[in-house]
């Protein structure tokens, strides 16, 4: 009881420091929903992934759609579908946050998190109010906890902008130093890999399937394009690996 009341003053106090803002976003540049997807750390072995669709309506006000899945080293479930509308609000430090109305948890996930002097785990149960994302530029939205603080400011972590439809993927994968890239045999076009997606799992495989350092390993699935920021501040286009059909050493000639 005493749990749940704290959790309800926090989120009370939080509210009453928000805004409602009228900031369209995301910015509507077609009549397409516009979806961003990534994984939250929750525990040090599971992930919660979401993908959200948002169609921009009145200023600072629109529609989602949510799905989340739960990921553990071994399996993948989804967890939850929501629908509805969400709306926008500017905290005092002039952040902007998204509000999914209706898209709560009766029992909640469980989030563990060290202390801030790391010598202790912490706990509490993420997603018993509805779900927050905070803007960060135009391609990138954080997820919050209860206190709306940041779950993670890793670039694997997080939800991305699709820049590009869902598309088959078909070519060579090469893990070079510490970062990939992918030769597209269909386009014939080179991408910087993002480290999201199925990124680490195409990584391992890489290592177990390579027998020579650079050797490019053939990769067949379903990615899309996101919009990142590279060590020198630049953006660019890199691809999402969102999910592996096959990977081999020697693909079969159709």
């Amino acid at each position: 009881m005493y749990k749940c009341f704290f959790v309800l003053l926090a989120l009370a106090t939080a509210c009453n420091d928000l805004k409602r803002s009228e900031e369209e976003f995301p910015v509507k540049t077609t009549s397409d929903w516009i979806t961003y997807e990534g994984r939250v750390p929750v525990t040090d072995k599971q992930n919660l992934y979401m993908e959200i669709a948002m169609l921009p309506g009145n200023a600072g006000e629109g529609y989602y759609q949510l799905d989340e899945f739960l990921e553990t080293p071994t399996d993948v479930s989804k967890i939850g579908s929501f629908k509805g509308v969400y709306s926008s609000f500017s905290t005092p430090s002039g952040e902007l946050e998204i509000h999914f109305q209706n898209s709560s948890y009766p029992e909640g996930i469980t989030y563990r998190y060290p202390s801030l002097d790391g010598k202790r785990i912490r706990e509490q149960e993420y997603r018993v109010r509805d779900l927050v994302l905070r803007k960060e530029g135009d391609d990138k939205l954080i997820a919050v906890d209860n206190a709306n603080q940041p779950i993670s400011l890793d670039e694997r972590h997080n939800l991305s902008k699709r820049t590009s439809h869902l598309f088959t993927i078909e070519g060579k994968f090469a893990h070079v130093g510490d970062s990939s890239v992918f030769y597209e045999t269909n386009t014939k076009q080179v991408w910087p890999l993002s480290r999201q997606g199925a990124y680490e799992l195409a990584t391992r495989q890489y290592y177990q399937l390579s027998d020579v350092k650079n050797e490019g390993i053939y990769l067949k699935g379903v990615g899309f394009s996101v919009r990142e920021v590279d060590e020198r501040g630049h953006r660019k286009e890199a691809l999402v690996i969102k999910s592996i059909i096959a990977m081999t050493s020697s693909p079969i000639s159709e």
